[in-house]
């Protein structure tokens, strides 16, 4: 609501309202801040201009401490009575003054306040005009002042001219202008001059400042001084705030003033101008600041979070010569830093324009200097001048801006002190970075209000507050402001786009885990911000993937969601974020905004606030919701309802992204065999005939090729839906994947390898266990298909063995046996997608017949032994037999009589070693005669007791026998023989055995035979060994505690009778009989032990295998014994059981029995140390090295584990952690929780070989980053956390990146990190599209293990002469930044090059689109380019231009070092003959003599063509340089004359001479100067220098005349401080400088007949005005001497003393006064006594002053001037000198440095007194307040 009320006809009531109000202000107390301070409230409500006419006036009267003044209307206050009214009310439009600033609460309730105007017609300017005057312990917040127009005198602001301790909020200026005028002027006496500007404050002193702005708008200075500057002050003009001290400023701003569109309005820049021009020079130079935010931090000034975009213009011009420049400083952010204590700039960029110009007489030499002194960051500053953090400018708006040179070539560095260009956290961005909102993000920029910041405004903010920005597309820069976000929640469904805002552009994403961002809202100050009532969203669903079924419809759009307060703008790609957000609960809480039915392709929604409701605010995130169609078919091609596996209707087969489905096998199995089993699905069709995709029984390598294309999922398991999909079903006929061989089967003519014609055959019998999965087994059947595990029988001389299995490779096959049971149920970990054969295998039975040709009782043939043989065997010849001179010499098919000996070689019958075992055998003995002589008729019959264990023969004795045994190897021995006949028996012990046998009887000979077996321990030794005969049993248990024995009988006729126990050939006990069968070790005998002889219960025996059974060191034995450096261990029991020796084992053979180990693996950990947390310094972390308990006793054997929950976080104490679960991880994978035991201890029962693992969990929860291969950053969090809240955040790792380099042939960047492993070999990951990354605010949910992830640049960088380098690389290249950090990468380049061909070349710059036309622009001209963000990574070429070397003119400071050098192409026109290579013709201001400017009508300066000098830098630096040397040493002063030029031959030149030649060549140029000293050579003998004591003045171009009525003495010299001494002398000399012997020497001469010009001190500060000069002398002139000006003085000074009163009574009368010396080194003090007679009368302003005046000799000293009260007891005196202010008493001093106007003093007289002698008395009427006051 505005009220504007034009009624002239309100005067006279506005007036006496605003009369009332100043007499009716309460009294109201002090306050501090004025809204925290706990006084009593006072209230005044503004609702129109009369309202506030009475606050401003009370507010200049009185105390505003508690005021609270709310502005309740928008008010207009440009009507046509205003000047009339304010002019005869208030004055002055300000709230507060000087004497009363404001230090109430102001609240503007967000009104404005239109058409503030001080007209400079209206009034003097004041000092401090504006909103408020002044203001202290304020608070100012909630309004906008629009069309201001406010002009100041040295500061001022248009909402305050001066604050202090006051809070800011809200506030806005609007398309006001600022002018701010120096304090020059008699109204205001200022010290410390300057003058300070801007459009929200003049000067901010101990404030905080937020979310401000100024919108548009100019802050202007335009000012000329006429004879005198302000002695090198600041003049600060800036857009925001003056000059800035003790105050943050955060969130503000200074932007444009914008159409309805968002575009910029026409001159809708906000506008900083500042022009200051000079007519004589200023002693110290000027210095004229344009800032685009603060003009001055001066100490403690915070600038947080604020932009501007402003356009700066700044100029300086001096038309007089000068000893130090005038300085033209144009900067972004901040003129000026004055002090280095605790200035910063937080996060805060500058887009706008800086241009300058400074003009500078230097000597003869007219300077203009554009575009120089400017600043991105800040213009007078030097980068360590404040702490700087993440602040960067957009040059590019300044090199296409305003510029009275050429815009172009503007230099810009972020601090142009010192010509910083960049750092690490501030520097020049370029526009593609200014438009990525990601990498402002990196730089910590919030764009999602998702950051706390914590400030000296968190009280006024209620605590933390954000700062949020958004990227403002028509700026093309981030602004303060908010956004909305889009995104889908299905990868690859679709894409959502933001369409095109007042502010942006269209903004799409189809990563649902990266949403797309507009800005809707530009600033928040005053609900003015340029922002959109209504957002459209667009979403555009994706096509159906190729591949799918015509059945299947893809994606379909289900509709937009809004979840409000989403405060990220990516997150984690884990798609369970968007529950709540778009699934059914969000819909039930209403977050669905637009449901669409029809599921368009392509749909828009439009959110539009200007419908009443708030259909969106900032960070709000509009999600595009799609489901994806997933069909499940059968053989017949079927779509399936997934829960019960029937067919039904598919048009609700719709799913949202991530749902889990866990699909029945098919109801209808169609024409599939009864065996095919249902295994799975998969989403690749398959093209078998009827089966429409299904696979009716699939093979292994196809199964296998789904599986690595990760196309299969097993039945049972859960499916997450990842979009559209057709599922097939996949059978497997595991039948035809089990494949049955029974041995021998080739031995038949019919091909059928499971079976044996006439032995048997094996098959797989299938069943269905009660969990629904199939059971396998395979079976060995008799041929009546009878299973021999149910009584089936094999043909007599067959014996089952085992089932074999092949567990090696194709090239290295190992078959191992799986079982001993002909009926093997296959385990159900076998993996029957596979084929997987199965042999059973048998052993078969040779018999061994013997008969006798010559012994003729044996004829007959004689089952001799049975041997069982493996397949394939080699027939055994030797089983121990012999007759009397008559041997079995081998085996054939039948018997055969080979005659005499030897005769047998040829025998074409016989059984070989290659003769194989592969069926039962008869093997029937072949028979060789051993001799020829005659039959003795002796019948005997020799054989063993241990078949294959030795061999028999027999020797030919008369009427005796003789045999011999041999053993085949020493594990055999014979115990005893036994000799039978009928009736008869005998025993013999030694061999051979010898004996008297009759003729007429048959006789047996049996040698009883034993092995040792040796029974080894885990140690390899041997801890028993024991006798074991043929086929007794392999193992033997103690009976009784006594080892077993066996009894011999005689084995042939007399097999009742026990063998006798004393043999025929020797002593009793000779041999063993009962044989001790020594018992096998026991399992307890067997246990391992430790060191300390105790149990090692880790060790289970599992038993023995024989060496019988499994050779040792054969793959078998590896094969089971598979645990390495752990002796006898097998790292699986089912390996080793079908080989342990069982009970009824027998032996048949020598052989050693070997132990079968299994370990127990069972291991403990926690969550903690499983993520790699083990603490840090810091932080504890649980025991995770607690070994569990194993109970081996029991069967199964129990571990228990016993979990620490004694530990606390932190190493200095406090909560413990919290133990939530204890699980134990299974052998097969499975994972199960664990309830305790009831005393904090956890049981499982374990098998050993497995390995089980207790997993205990903690929290918190810990998070381990992989710093390099070796060292971890361990933090502890708890759930929910994110990971940039954990201590320290998230660290960097510490990899050595030149090694990555190496490995990747590219240089890397260190991008963030994942819980993605590592490939083996490295911690770290290289970066792949897709990968999982973290960041900040990913949420801690389980223990993380952090590994860094460094990814390959793709920059190509190339320079524009590649093909004249010898070797490009070593010009240019791809390199880290000097940070030495993992993550920065930059572009860097060569200054200078020479070509293959000798030319020479200069680096010009680097750019990104460079052409060879020239049409490119550049980044930098730094060598040094550094990369930022993804600019790394995105493959763009960086081409480092380079151009040929031009001409270099080096311009060298007077110590020879060079200052500035001049680059001059050779086709510049400075280079070209006929042209001057060092001046040019320009227009400039045109002067009067006395060195003032000409203004034509409209105020312009009149210009005149003037040389003008190239290199205007070079002039300027050196001048700096010579005022900065006589700051650091004032005993001389240098002035700049001119260059000279000096050759490599020392041929000089001077500027006359070579100014008008051209560049040629590379040239020195050294510089001419005039040097001035001063020196008090009062004593001659002892002179004492002056010249840092005096002021001085210097123009080597002024005339050299000297009159009454000018001085253009080019010397002129001021006291500045009293001169006591009778003799000054300057001393001019001209100092020439070149090359010399130790780097440069000065030539030095006298400079006689030039005017030295001497001025008085004058009122005390030195100054140059004509009235203050004393005298005037040439140099050299008389006797002075070569260059001197020698000024002598008096000893004794003229002192005055003036009396005035306008009493006229005082006229004729006399008044003393006491003028008092004071004591100095030389003299006592002195004391006199002075008459003053008022003798004259004279006008002045209108008044009759009554005067008179004393004058009289003193000498130099320090005096004291005061009346004498008696003699002037009627009157109220005060007396002053010039330039003091008044008082009781006047002090002055009078020296040679005073002038006669200066040693004046003059009492001002006013009448006090009216009573007289008789008592009478006159009285006046006096008004106060409105009241009349009896005055006496």
């Amino acid at each position: 609501m505005k009220i504007k009320n034009m009624n002239r006809g309100v005067l006279s009531r506005l007036v006496a309202v605003a009369a009332i109000a100043l007499c009716c202000v309460m009294a109201l107390p002090m306050a501090v801040h004025a809204e925290t301070a706990p006084e009593a409230k006072t209230e005044f409500h503004i609702k129109n201009e009369a309202d506030f006419l009475s606050c401003v006036a009370l507010s200049r009267e009185r105390d505003t401490s508690g005021w609270h003044v709310y502005l309740d209307n928008d008010i207009e206050l440009d009507s046509d009575d205003m000047k009339d009214i304010v002019a005869n009310t208030v004055k002055h439009l300000s709230f507060g003054n000087k004497e009363h600033p404001f230090k109430g609460v102001f609240d503007g309730q967000n009104h404005t306040v239109e058409g503030l105007n001080y007209d400079k017609d209206a009034f003097d300017p004041e000092r401090d005009t504006g909103f408020f005057a002044e203001t202290n312990g304020a608070t100012i917040k909630n309004f906008l002042v629009k069309d201001a127009n406010v002009w100041a005198d040295f500061r001022g602001g248009i909402i305050v001219g001066k604050a202090v301790n006051t809070r800011f909020e809200n506030v806005m200026v609007m398309e006001s202008t600022l002018h701010v005028t120096c304090a020059n002027n008699a109204l205001n006496l200022i010290t410390n001059a300057g003058f300070e500007g801007g459009l929200i404050a003049g000067e901010l002193d101990g404030c905080t400042l937020y979310n401000c702005e100024v919108r548009g708008g100019r802050a202007v200075n335009n000012t000329t001084s006429g004879v005198q500057a302000l002695g090198g002050e600041g003049l600060y003009m800036a857009a925001f705030a003056g000059y800035v001290k003790k105050s943050t400023i955060e969130y503000c701003r200074v932007t444009p003033t914008r159409k309805d569109d968002g575009s910029i309005a026409e001159k809708g820049m906000t506008d900083v101008t500042n022009k200051y021009d000079v007519a004589i020079g200023a002693l110290g130079g000027n210095n004229v600041y344009a800032s685009g935010f603060v003009g001055c931090m001066a100490g403690e000034a915070k600038i947080i979070d604020c932009f501007s975009t402003a356009q700066c213009y700044s100029y300086a011009a001096s038309y007089v010569g000068v000893v130090a420049v005038t300085r033209a400083w144009t900067g972004g952010l901040a003129g000026r830093i004055l002090t280095e204590k605790g200035n910063e700039l937080v996060r805060s960029h500058f887009a706008g324009d800086l241009s300058s110009r400074q003009y500078n007489p230097i000597a003869v030499i007219p300077i203009i200097q554009n575009d120089v002194n400017l600043g991105g960051i800040a213009a007078r500053a030097n980068k360590d001048d404040a702490t700087v953090t993440e602040c960067y400018f957009k040059p590019s708006v300044s090199l296409k801006g305003s510029s009275q040179g050429t815009a172009a070539k503007k230099k810009i560095p972020s601090f142009g002190g010192d010509g910083t260009t960049k750092g690490d956290s501030y520097g020049p961005w370029d526009d593609e970075r200014y438009t990525t909102r990601e990498l402002w993000e990196e730089h910590d920029y919030d764009f999602c209000a998702g950051t706390m910041r914590s400030t000296a405004n968190d009280d006024a903010l209620g605590g933390q507050h954000t700062n949020e920005w958004a990227m403002d597309y028509k700026l093309k820069i981030p602004v303060h402001g908010q956004s909305v976000k889009a995104t889908i929640d299905f990868p690859g469904a679709g894409t959502a786009t933001i369409e095109k805002t007042k502010l942006g552009k269209d903004q799409a994403t189809s990563d649902p885990y990266a949403f797309a961002v507009s800005a809707v809202l530009a600033g928040t100050a005053q609900g003015l911000a340029q922002g959109d009532t209504s957002v459209t969203f667009k979403q555009d669903t994706s096509a159906k993937p190729e591949g799918l079924t015509e059945a299947n419809g893809g994606y379909r759009f289900m509709g937009w969601f809004r979840e409000p307060g989403v405060n990220v703008n990516r997150i984690d790609a884990d798609n369970a974020w968007f529950n709540g957000k778009t699934d059914a609960d969000a819909v039930k809480a209403g977050k669905q905004v637009q449901k669409n039915e029809a599921h368009e392709i392509t749909s828009s929604y439009t959110a539009d606030n200007a419908k009443g409701a708030e259909a969106f605010k900032g960070n709000d995130l509009f999600i595009a919701s799609y489901e994806a169609q997933v069909l499940f078919y059968n053989v017949k091609g079927e779509t399936l309802a997934w829960q019960s596996g029937e067919e039904h209707d598919k048009s609700t087969d719709w799913y949202r992204y991530g749902v889990g489905l866990t699909p029945v096998a098919p109801a209808d199995r169609g024409t599939l065999s009864a065996s095919a089993t249902f295994i799975g699905w998969t989403t690749q069709p398959s093209g078998e005939a009827g089966m429409h995709g299904g696979y009716a029984a699939i093979t292994s390598p196809k199964l296998a090729e789904l599986k690595n294309a990760g196309a299969f999922y097993p039945a049972g398991a859960e499916i997450t839906v990842l979009g559209p999909t057709d599922f097939y079903p996949v059978y497997t006929d595991y039948v035809s994947n089990i494949m049955t061989v029974f041995e021998g089967n080739e031995q038949d003519a019919i091909d059928d390898q499971t079976r044996r014609d006439g032995v048997g055959k094996t098959d797989v019998k299938v069943e269905t266990a009660e969990d629904g999965t199939g059971v396998y087994t395979v079976r060995v059947c008799d041929v009546d298909n009878k299973p021999l595990s149910e009584d089936g029988a094999l043909p007599d001389g067959y014996r089952f063995l085992g089932w074999y299995e092949n567990k090696g490779t194709e090239d290295a096959p190992l078959e191992v046996r799986v079982s001993r049971d002909p009926s093997y149920t296959l385990p159900t970990d076998v993996d029957l997608t596979a084929p997987h054969t199965y042999i059973a295998r048998f052993e078969y039975r040779v018999d061994y017949y013997v008969r006798a040709y010559t012994n003729h009782e044996f004829t007959d043939s004689k089952l001799l032994c049975s041997v069982w043989n493996r397949y394939q065997t080699p027939f055994e010849e030797n089983v121990g037999s012999t007759f009397v001179r008559e041997n079995v010499v081998h085996w054939g098919p039948e018997h055969v009589d080979h005659g005499i000996k030897d005769s047998y070689e040829t025998c074409g019958t016989r059984f070989t070693k290659e003769t194989l075992v592969v069926s039962p055998l008869n093997a029937y003995s072949h028979n060789v005669k051993n001799d020829t002589g005659a039959d003795t008729l002796k019948n005997l019959y020799a054989d063993t007791d241990f078949p294959g264990a030795a061999t028999l023969s027999d020797t030919w004795t008369s009427a005796s026998l003789n045999v011999t045994v041999k053993p085949v190897n020493d594990r055999y021995r014979l115990n005893f023989w036994t000799l039978e006949r009928d009736g008869e028996y005998w025993t013999y012990v030694k061999n051979p055995i010898e004996s008297m046998v009759r003729t007429d009887k048959k006789y047996y000979v049996r040698a009883m035979i034993t092995t040792d077996v040796n029974f080894y321990n885990k140690g390899d030794n041997v801890v028993r060994t024991a006798t074991r005969r043929y086929e007794s049993n392999l193992l033997q248990t103690k009976v009784n505690g006594a080892d077993p024995t066996f009894t011999y009988y005689y084995p042939h006729v007399n097999k009742s009778v026990k063998v006798a126990e004393k043999p025929e050939d020797g002593e009793k006990g000779s041999y063993e009989s009962p044989l001790t069968l020594e018992s096998s070790p026991t399992d307890t005998e067997m246990a391992v032990r430790n060191p300390k002889g105790e149990p090692d219960p880790r060790y289970k025996f599992l038993g023995w295998i024989s060496t019988a059974e499994v050779q040792k060191d054969s793959p078998v034995w590896n094969y089971i014994y598979d645990v390495a450096n752990d002796p006898y261990v097998t790292s699986d029991p089912e390996k080793a059981a079908p080989y342990l020796a069982t009970d009824d084992f027998k032996v048949t053979k020598c052989q050693d029995a070997y132990p079968v180990y299994a370990k127990f693996d069972v291991n403990y950990t926690t969550n903690l140390h499983r993520a790699g947390f083990n603490g840090t310094s810091e932080v504890n972390v649980p025991r995770y090295d607690i070994t569990p308990n194993l109970n081996a006793d029991n069967d199964p054997a129990t571990a228990t584990v016993t979990p620490d929950i004694e530990t606390t976080v932190y190493k200095s104490g406090g909560e413990l952690y919290k133990l939530n679960k204890v699980e134990i991880e299974l052998p097969n994978g499975e994972v199960k929780k664990l309830e305790p035991n009831g005393d904090n201890s956890y049981s499982y029962q374990v098998e050993p070989g497995g390995a089980y693992t207790f997993v205990a969990y903690y929290s918190p929860l810990a998070v381990v980053y992989h710093l390099n291969a070796k060292d971890v950053d361990g933090k502890v969090a708890q759930q929910g956390d994110t990971l940039g809240s954990l201590k320290d955040g998230i660290p960097l790792p510490t990899y050595n990146v030149g090694d990555i380099d190496d490995a990747t042939n590219a240089y890397n960047a260190f991008v963030g990190w994942t819980e993605t492993k590592p490939a083996s070999g490295n911690c770290y990951v290289v970066w792949s599209d897709g990968l999982p990354m973290v960041n900040t605010n990913t949420v801690v949910n389980a223990p993380m293990e952090l590994y860094p992830v460094y990814r390959a640049s793709a920059v190509i960088v190339q320079s524009n002469i590649d093909a004249n380098l010898d070797n490009p690389d070593s010009v240019r290249s791809l390199s880290r930044t000097d940070s030495g950090d993992q993550i920065s990468l930059e572009v860097r380049a060569t200054a200078e090059v020479v070509g293959i061909d000798g030319t020479k070349y200069d680096f010009v710059g680097w750019s990104r689109d460079y052409e060879p036309d020239g049409k490119y622009t550049l980044l930098t001209e730094d060598d040094k380019y550094p990369l930022e963000g993804s600019e790394p990574f995105k493959g763009a070429t960086y081409t480092a231009v380079y151009k040929v070397t031009p001409y270099k003119v080096r311009y060298h400071s007077v110590d020879g070092a060079v200052i500035f050098t001049a680059t001059v192409d050779s086709g510049d026109e400075r280079a070209q003959d006929g042209k001057p290579g060092f001046v040019y013709t320009v227009d400039v201001p045109k002067m009067d003599e006395s060195g003032n400017p000409f203004y034509d009508n409209d105020g312009n300066p009149v210009m005149e063509q003037k040389s003008v000098a190239y290199d205007p830098d070079a002039h300027s630096k050196i001048v700096a340089l010579l005022d900065e040397q006589a700051a650091a040493n004032g005993d001389k002063r240098e002035l700049f004359l001119e260059w000279r030029y000096v050759g490599a031959d020392g041929t000089a030149k001077s500027w006359d001479e070579f100014k008008g030649e051209p560049v040629k060549g590379d040239m020195d140029l050294y510089p001419v100067t005039y040097r001035v000293v001063a020196n008090d050579t009062s004593d001659p003998a002892k002179p004492v220098t002056m010249t840092a004591q005096l002021k001085w003045l210097l123009d080597p171009a002024a005339a050299n005349t000297v009159d009454d009525g000018a001085d253009q003495a080019p010397f002129k010299v001021c006291f500045a401080e009293p001169f006591m001494g009778t003799q000054l002398t300057v001393t001019v000399t001209q100092a020439s400088y070149g090359p010399g012997a130790e780097g440069v020497s000065a030539a030095e001469k006298p400079v006689n007949g030039k005017f030295v010009s001497l001025y008085s001190l004058g009122s005390g500060g030195g100054s140059f005005d004509l009235a203050n000069r004393l005298e005037s002398k040439k140099t050299g002139e008389g006797d002075q001497g070569p260059g001197k000006a020698v000024f002598n003085f008096a000893q004794t000074h003229a002192l005055t003393i003036v009396k005035k009163t306008t009493d006229a009574s005082a006229m004729g009368q006399t008044f003393r006064f006491k003028v008092t010396r004071k004591m100095s080194q030389d003299s006592p003090a002195e004391t006199r006594m002075v008459e003053v007679k008022v003798d004259k009368q004279q006008p002045e302003n209108g008044e009759t002053w009554y005067v008179g005046s004393v004058q009289f000799a003193a000498p130099a000293g320090i005096y004291t001037v005061e009346e004498d009260t008696a003699w002037a007891w009627r009157y109220r005196g005060e007396l002053s000198t010039p330039g003091k202010a008044p008082g009781k008493t006047a002090e002055l001093t009078i020296s040679s440095a005073s002038s006669a106007g200066d040693a004046v003093v003059t009492c001002v007289n006013t009448r006090a007194k009216d009573k007289w002698v008789d008592g009478g008395s006159r009285a006046k009427n006096v008004w106060e307040n409105g009241t009349l006051r009896r005055e006496d």
